[in-house]
């Protein structure tokens, strides 16, 4: 009984501060830790729930008194302070509710699990009518929520990551189709006339607002599949419906809240692990993440926590389906789709007309879809629209006979990790020494293809210890290097480039040398075979070496390599050629050949030969690389 009054009074002693404390002292530090203490123990707990902590983004020590949210936005708190103080942020909810009825309707998740700890204290909140909030859940009609990873795209810096959002799925989807879905992603505000790559640097510290948006399904489709031609892997997850409600209520408090957007950590993937985490709190994916967040590990860890439900979907993009379509035709049939998506009076010539009409009709589907494709980010001159309607006829006379659907490729998410070590042993200049190798993030040229991109290489924060001779040297650390090996084809010719910028060491005049430099290349790339890449392009470097006659220099250049691979590996060939602008000539050839022995190791051997100003060294070496 004595537990039962105790436990009354502190409720009913909550209930009163709420109504009675002043406006101004409502977010004082001091007096809000003097009221939390008088009024309950209870108050002070639910106020440093873990929950209450995940829905206003608290981050650091709350019993150190060191937390701050995420939440770069004054109209999430009611708390002048309440970004800095859960407690005060907690008082002043509940007394907003309380004396303003309708910031209930601003805030319905915290409103829902308060009502799970102090059901007392929200039962005598005042009623109010939430009409927009009711309508807008009415419409979601959401059954069931699906993790969808956007895979990169081999062209694009700020996609090569891939990204996440989230879908929300109605009852009957299977029925209806996705196309009735919405979709939230969180992203950063961007101007439009940014390019990719400053994106890129700017989005590294933060130099982008963020925020979620909502938007139909079918939207996200036409911007990722199409727009952009990335392939979409849907996870759908085993949310109960009290948890698909909570991240409902959750998601409608976030709208047009802004976070501060960093391309590493605080990105797109990184806030949904946050949606996830408060739908699921035992789940606590953010725990996975002290660091760096990459969209595609993220997807690994919600697949590892047991939160994947059922088979995975894949959608590919239209570039995937017109690639499979232009792929199974033979050479002559496909060089007929180019001449007939340019040039509709292909149709009338008699190597057309002496095919099947089972053949003709997967040149007219693939013809029809290049057309699409060329003309997807434009608006199409009267006639090319007039040729893609007489395409579509051919297309609907005989609509039995359909284009092949492409093969779904290798999950990405069961690809190798994206952190790699490695061990190397080797020879360089009459010298033994061993490397070791640490790499943040993400996928090389040689790394195993499963799963990724081939011909792309996108690495961060990579480091290089050598030890020779019981001395440790640097001996090369990249912030950025990266690789597009985009092969051109009859129907698309992309540029390939390269963009590189670091710290290694060369070779000059019998001495070891450590080079600031930033380098870059463009050029072009073909596919001679499936899978490999014979390329050649043009190459710019700016170094700082102190072993150089002008510590500062600028060398123009040349690259050409060769990318094969087999089922013995992934081997690399490559030639380059420096020439600095006061004399000094650089000529490098390179063999590398990898194999994964499984997605978690590979083994590597490399052999190179450098000229240096008619000064030549050679390197050979053997390493061991395993991701995680």
């Amino acid at each position: 009984m004595k537990k039962q009054l105790a436990s009354l009074c502190a409720v009913w002693g909550m209930v009163f501060f709420v109504q009675a404390e002043p406006e101004a002292n409502s977010t004082t530090p001091t007096i809000v830790t003097k009221q939390a203490v008088f009024l309950s123990a209870k108050q002070q707990a639910v106020a440093s729930d873990p929950l209450w902590l995940k829905l206003l983004y608290y981050k650091g020590d709350i019993n150190e008194g060191d937390v701050e949210s995420f939440v770069d936005d004054d109209r999430f708190f009611f708390a002048d302070n309440g970004k800095f103080d859960p407690q005060a942020e907690f008082i002043a909810t509940l007394k907003a509710f309380k004396n303003e009825a309708n910031s209930q309707c601003l805030f319905p998740a915290r409103k829902k699990w308060l009502a799970t700890q102090l059901p007392e204290v929200i039962n005598s909140l005042p009623n109010t009518d939430c009409a927009e909030y009711d309508e807008w859940r009415k419409d979601l009609n959401t059954e069931s929520v699906v993790m969808v990873y956007a895979s990169s795209q081999l062209n694009s810096p700020s996609s090569m990551y891939g990204h996440t959002f989230i879908r929300f799925d109605p009852y009957n989807v299977e029925k209806h189709s996705t196309y009735l879905s919405h979709a939230i992603n969180f992203g950063a505000n961007i101007p439009p006339d940014v390019n990719s790559l400053a994106y890129t640097i700017k989005g590294l510290g933060g130099g982008y607002p963020g925020n979620f948006a909502s938007n139909p399904y079918f939207e996200k489709i036409k911007e990722y599949n199409r727009a952009e031609n990335r392939d979409l892997w849907e996870y759908k997850l085993n949310l109960t419906p009290d948890e698909v409600d909570l991240m409902l209520a959750h998601v409608w408090e976030l709208r047009g809240i802004n976070f501060d957007y960093y391309f590493f950590d605080e990105n797109c993937a990184y806030r949904l692990l946050e949606l996830i985490d408060i739908a699921r709190p035992s789940s606590n994916l953010m725990a996975e993440f002290p660091g760096v967040v990459i969209p595609i590990d993220t997807i690994r860890v919600v697949r590892d926590k047991g939160l994947v439900d059922g088979e995975v979907h894949y959608r590919p993009s239209h570039r995937t389906h017109l690639d499979n379509q232009l792929n199974h035709l033979p050479k002559a049939n496909r060089t007929l789709a180019v001449n007939l998506s340019e040039d509709i009076n292909v149709r009338e010539t008699d190597e057309f007309k002496e095919l099947s009409i089972e053949q003709q009709q997967k040149i007219v589907h693939a013809s029809y879809r290049l057309i699409r494709y060329l003309t997807n980010k434009e608006e199409r001159s009267p006639e090319v629209s007039k040729r893609s309607f007489q395409l579509l006829k051919m297309i609907r006379k005989h609509s039995s006979i359909l284009p092949p659907e492409p093969e779904q490729p290798f999950r990405p998410d069961l690809g190798h990790e994206t952190t790699m070590m490695s061990v190397q042993v080797g020879e360089s200049n009459d010298e033994i020494f061993t490397d070791i190798t640490y790499r943040a993030s993400y996928h090389d040229l040689l790394d195993n293809i499963d799963g990724y991109d081939n011909g792309m290489s996108l690495n961060m924060g990579t480091i290089t210890l050598r030890v020779v001779d019981d001395s440790v040297q640097l001996q090369k650390a990249e912030l950025l290097d990266i690789t597009s090996l985009s092969p051109r084809k009859d129907y698309f010719a992309p540029w390939s480039w390269q963009a590189n910028i670091g710290i290694e060491r060369h070779w000059y005049q019998q001495e070891e040398d450590l080079a600031v430099q930033a380098s870059g290349g463009g050029g072009v790339s073909w596919e001679l075979f499936p899978e490999d890449r014979l390329y050649f392009m043009a190459t710019g470097r700016v170094e700082y070496n102190e072993g150089l006659d002008n510590n500062w220099s600028v060398a123009p250049g040349i690259e050409a390599g060769y990318l094969l691979t087999s089922p013995l590996g992934k081997s690399i060939f490559k030639i380059s050629q420096q020439v600095f602008i006061d004399g000094i000539t650089r000529i490098g050839y390179q063999f590398e050949h990898s194999i994964a022995v499984s997605s978690e190791y590979a083994i590597r051997i490399h052999a190179k030969r450098n000229n240096n100003d008619d000064v030549d060294y050679d390197e050979f070496g053997l390493s061991a690389r395993v991701y995680f």
